[in-house]
């Protein structure tokens, strides 16, 4: 019997549901499926991250390519808006930059560049002068979207952290979300890596241990695109049969 971590059984989950929504939306080669409004049914507890690093691997039929994550994360945190070497490894980023391959979504730069408005500084400044704020959020979009970057629009919307009980829970704002190629891609790593940092700066200046909570993850438009469907089928009926619900512990 195939098992599943944790984690991997919260993506599962919705797998299945996007297998059972019947529509199938948009134009070939780009048609999908899609859960609207996907909130708080997708929880990734902090206590399994430790065993996983951000890890999200289901079964043998959709797997994380670990490599070309170490590509994109190392590109973020080059914080270059331009889209030539990371369109070297996934031509999907040249497709939607503009004629000067100008990208919006380096995630890195909306994150800690002053053109961005140090969005990571002020969740520290905020949890620092105040531990109980609601107010460290990470603003990720902007309105110069509609106007920069060709055809990319930034998927993430915004990252709220809040400090309570010394750990940091993030609840992750989506306007749009692939599942394969973004939740399990790299988008789930990023957020994992971007919280154990707030955690270890929160721990210097309080001078106790501040862990890693739960990653909240909330998404608009949650899909899956047509030409993972036989895949998802594959998967589905495995599912049903009750051959990938077990969850292994022992990591």
């Amino acid at each position: 019997m195939a098992k599943l971590t944790e984690w991997d059984l919260t993506v599962a989950e919705r797998l299945y549901d996007l297998w059972h929504t019947c529509d199938i939306l948009g134009e070939s080669p780009n048609r999908y499926k899609e859960l609207i409004g996907v909130n708080a049914t997708m929880v990734f507890w902090g206590k399994y991250r430790d065993e996983q690093q951000g890890r999200i691997n289901i079964y043998d039929i959709f797997k994380t390519k670990e490599e070309y994550i170490k590509k994109e994360l190392e590109w973020y945190h080059s914080q270059s808006l331009d889209a030539k070497w990371i369109g070297q490894h996934a031509k999907i980023w040249l497709e939607c930059c503009d004629e000067n391959h100008k990208i919006n979504s380096n995630y890195g730069f909306l994150m800690f560049s002053a053109q961005n408005g140090y969005q990571f500084k002020n969740v520290i400044k905020e949890l620092t002068k105040d531990s109980t704020s609601r107010r460290a959020v990470a603003y990720y979009a902007n309105p110069f979207i509609h106007y920069t970057g060709g055809k990319d629009y930034i998927c993430t919307i915004a990252v709220q952290y809040l400090l309570r009980n010394n750990r940091v829970d993030a609840i992750v704002y989506m306007r749009s979300n692939d599942i394969i190629y973004g939740l399990i891609g790299a988008d789930l790593y990023w957020q994992n890596e971007v919280l154990r940092l707030v955690c270890d700066l929160l721990t210097l200046h309080y001078q106790r241990t501040i862990y890693p909570g739960d990653i909240h993850w909330m998404a608009g438009s949650l899909h899956i695109y047509e030409r993972h469907l036989d895949k998802l089928e594959k998967f589905a009926k495995e599912f049903e049969n009750n051959t990938l619900t077990e969850v292994d512990y022992e990591l």
